[in-house]
């Protein structure tokens, strides 16, 4: 299963796209910035494997859209 959200705001960097789900240690520039996405993106990926997680693409002034990738259930069960 693929869930997309997208929107066409202000976008971001590739600097900033990248910083959204890598763990930076000492970043004392705010705490918990973006600690969320990179948190669950470990957990799906933890749970499910390599394949599974979530992607940014963004473009200054054109958007962003944030894909989450999960396995499909084979039986019609959630999928936790």
């Amino acid at each position: 299963m693929c869930f997309v959200i997208a929107d066409d705001g202000i976008g971001m960097s590739p600097e900033q796209v990248g910083a959204l789900l890598e763990k930076r240690s000492g970043d004392n520039d705010g705490m918990f910035k973006s600690i969320g996405m990179y948190n669950v993106n470990q957990r799906i990926i933890h749970m499910y494997g390599k394949g599974y997680g979530m992607n940014v693409e963004s473009t200054p002034g054109l958007g962003t859209r944030v894909s989450i990738i999960l396995p499909m259930p084979k039986d019609g069960t959630n999928v936790v």
